[in-house]
């Protein structure tokens, strides 16, 4: 499903403590998008994430978009501490090594707000 339309079908209560998390990761993904130059996002599947006291329980995408012939799959859960993010990168060549969220920012001038 388009990551717009997911999102207008699944903002989280205004009432939510942690509603501003939600909408911060969905930010950042538009954020990615956007310096990256990726046109499209998917919603290629959700989970429930709990979040810390007042618990709550809040509905997150796994976001997949591609660059070039590069396809990313994003995943964030902020309900444990540390923060959990799992990112996965697919290209033509299939080199697999570990890639750091944070070097992935710096690299790229990404700035997040706590």
């Amino acid at each position: 499903m388009d990551l717009d339309r997911w999102v207008n079908d699944n903002n989280p209560d205004e009432q939510l403590q942690y509603g501003n998390g939600w909408w911060d990761y969905i930010e950042l993904i538009r954020r990615l998008m956007y310096k990256f130059g990726a046109e499209e996002a998917h919603v290629v599947a959700t989970y429930p994430m709990r979040t810390p006291p007042p618990e709550e329980d809040l509905l997150m995408p796994v976001v997949q978009f591609e660059v070039g012939s590069t396809e990313f799959i994003v995943k964030y859960d902020f309900g444990v501490y540390p923060e959990r993010w799992m990112v996965s990168v697919k290209n033509a060549i299939s080199v697999v090594r570990p890639i750091l969220v944070q070097q992935l920012f710096r690299a790229y001038r990404i700035t997040c707000s706590a």
